[in-house]
Parts: C-alpha cells; structure tokens; sequence
C-alpha cells in the first residue's frame, strides 16, 4: 500500500498567492422585533407599624401625664383614665405632689365647692368633688361617682380631669429638675363596679420637668492683629 502525506506548508504557499480574492456583498437584514407587553402584577406587602410605648393594664387604669414647663410658670397634668374592658362607675384617688417645685392655688372663685385648679370633663350625670388638704405632702382628695343604681359604666376619658400646678423651683442653667406628681398609696386609688363592688385597677404616676434657662454663651476673646 502507498501512504500518502499531506504536502508541506511551503509546497502551498505559491497556490495561497495565485488565488483570486472574492468579495461577496452581505446583504444586511432587517429582522423586527415584536414589542412584548407583559403585565407586571403589583404586590401589597403590609407594612408592620413601628410599636409605640404605650402602657397596656389588665384592669381599669388612672394615669398622671408626664409634662414640662418653665419655671415660674403654669402647667396643667391630665390625668387619664382607661377602663380596659372593665364596668366602672366611681373613682376615689389622692394626688401627692412635690410642694418644693410645684405649688397649688386651692382657691374657688366660682363657688362650685372645686378648687378652680382642678377641671373634671367627666360625663353628664356624674359627680365629681375634689379637696385640697394642705399637708407635708400637698395631697388633692378626688371622687367621681353616679348616683344612679345600678350606674353607667365610666367610658374611657383623656382626660378624666387636670390640675394646673405652677412651676417654683428654678434648675440651674442647662439643667432639668423633676417634681414627681403621683397617687397617694394610704388610700391607694380606689375602683367602683356599676353595681358598687370593688374591682382591683392600676394607677401610673407622673411628674412635671423643670427646664433651666439656656446655658449663656459667650463669643470668643478678640485678638487684635499684629
């Protein structure tokens, strides 16, 4: 048998050099692209709201706000009362307060048997009565109540009632100062069913902050050029 061998590079390269080069035209094509319209389905995800502090009771609730004020001047503390699914008719609380930084003007102009400090926007029907004592501890004594039996259940009040106080003490500059506002506990606060049974609640305490004055600032030296 005879094997035949590829010829060498350089037995090719004298037919490379004779060919004739061709130059085909390329006809360009124009192929259209068909739009697509696919429909994009939106999707509602909830958004979670951020929590709040607020405070959650198991039973009726009195609570005393916390406030500011300058001092030397009024400042009015609501105190809210939430009923949490419970039946309450009558309420029976003492408010101690700070008497170093907060004062209390018992006097009643009007005569209504209030002093003019206390405000109540319970509901018509109600009774509501308050007393100052003037003690060590400057206590306020609060009752609301309905004379109807069975009574109407309390509703939920913000507020049930606030007390102006005015600001005494002066912080010092730059400073706050707290004067806590808060419920006696000898009696505690007291909670009354529509059908006159006690039924165990919770009380909040408060406070007013004092703010100081503004801390003065002074420019900086000047220093003369030379």
């Amino acid at each position: 048998s005879i094997t035949t061998f590829p010829p060498t590079i350089s037995s090719l390269i004298p037919s490379i050099r004779s060919a004739t080069p061709t130059n085909t035209p390329v006809t360009p094509t124009n192929t259209p692209v068909s739009p697509t319209n696919t429909p994009v389905t939106p999707t509602n995800t909830p958004v979670t709201p951020t929590p709040t502090n607020t405070p959650i009771f198991t039973g009726p609730a009195l609570i005393i706000s916390n406030v500011s004020a300058a001092s030397g001047s009024q400042v009015a503390v609501p105190i809210v009362y939430q009923p949490t699914n419970a039946v309450i008719s009558s309420l029976a609380f003492v408010i101690d307060y700070d008497q170093s930084c907060l004062a209390f003007n018992p006097a009643d102009a009007n005569g209504n048997g209030i002093p003019d400090a206390i405000t109540f926007f319970a509901p018509a029907g109600f009774t509501t009565a308050a007393t100052f004592t003037g003690n060590a501890n400057g206590e306020s004594n609060v009752v609301i109540s309905h004379a109807a039996q069975p009574a109407p259940s309390l509703p939920a009040i913000t507020p049930l009632l606030s007390i102006v106080f005015t600001a005494t003490c002066p912080p010092a500059a730059g400073a706050n100062q707290v004067a806590p506002v808060n419920f006696g506990t000898n009696p505690a606060p007291s909670f009354g069913s529509t059908t006159g049974a006690s039924v165990s609640g919770h009380a909040a305490n408060g406070s007013v902050t004092l703010n100081g004055p503004a801390t003065p600032t002074h420019p900086p030296p000047h220093t003369a050029t030379p």
